[in-house]
């Protein structure tokens, strides 16, 4: 990777231990934040080279949420 762009931050909802969001996976509540990224800039989901979410982890929850919400926003798998 020789050139990085940072085109929008997006941040989830807060929720509370036990709230409203308790039964959203987390990957699938980080998934929406990709899909606003995408839809606000345009962007080609081909011209994606690499995924970066800042997060702390879920119970239960495994490796990697970056690639999972990637993959449930429907970005291709060869990010």
């Amino acid at each position: 990777m020789r050139d990085v762009v940072f085109i929008e931050g997006v941040r989830t909802a807060t929720g509370k231990f036990g709230g409203s969001l308790s039964n959203i996976p987390a990957p699938v509540h980080g998934a929406e934040c990709v899909k606003a990224l995408v839809e606000r800039t345009g962007i080609d989901p081909k011209e994606i080279d690499e995924v970066i979410i800042g997060t702390h982890f879920q119970a239960g929850i495994k490796a990697n949420s970056a690639r999972q919400c990637m993959i449930y926003a429907g970005l291709p798998d060869t990010i």
